[in-house]
């Protein structure tokens, strides 16, 4: 390729990163400002509604940079591993379940992870996001984990959970507190885990 040509297209590749920070900081600066305006008049489940539409716009911008390969380092950026989320029985619809029967994971640096009560299905995708439909059993056990930088965390064994971060601060993703990415459900399942690395 001459020279000329791949300068151009290391331009345009610089352009369309510039673009696409752009694009995501404004997604989430949107996302906040209707999180205010809008959280007074809202009922909680509405409230919870718009945060997961706001969530979902803050992946897709933010795959559709450069997409970046499963690692786990996106989560150990945030995160001391090894850790553990615990599902939050206030992100459930109606009664949540027993303790005992709510799920957990807990992720290794090594790539491993345990969970206990975890929702597992097939790959499916909501729109243009990748998410998971539940086979209807939970698994407890030894499992795989890997992530990515645009928010997405993936645990399988013999079947397959999608996990997406959540918002943070500055059009951050937060680590911290997840969600159970169920192509059929609005309300997510959150689990909340430890804060960030000091």
């Amino acid at each position: 390729m001459p020279a000329q040509h791949r300068r151009t297209n290391l331009i345009d590749s610089h352009h369309g990163c510039v673009r696409f920070l752009n694009d995501w900081l404004t997604t989430r600066r949107n996302c906040h400002f209707t999180s205010r305006t809008l959280r007074a008049s809202l009922s909680q489940s509405r409230r919870r509604t718009i945060a997961t539409a706001c969530l979902l716009g803050a992946i897709a911008v933010s795959i559709a940079g450069c997409t970046p390969t499963w690692s786990s380092s996106p989560v150990e950026k945030q995160i001391k591993l090894p850790a553990t989320w615990t599902a939050s029985p206030d992100s459930y619809v109606g009664t949540p379940p027993a303790d005992d029967k709510q799920p957990q994971v807990t992720l290794h640096a090594d790539g491993t992870a345990e969970v206990a009560q975890l929702p597992m299905g097939k790959l499916g995708k909501r729109g243009s996001h990748v998410c998971f439909t539940p086979s209807g059993e939970t698994y407890t056990g030894g499992a795989k984990w890997s992530a990515k930088d645009g928010g997405l965390l993936r645990i399988e064994h013999q079947r397959t959970t999608i996990i997406w971060a959540g918002g943070g601060l500055m059009g951050s993703l937060d680590w911290a507190e997840i969600r159970l990415a169920d192509c059929k459900e609005d309300q997510l399942v959150v689990l909340t885990g430890p804060h960030y690395r000091d």
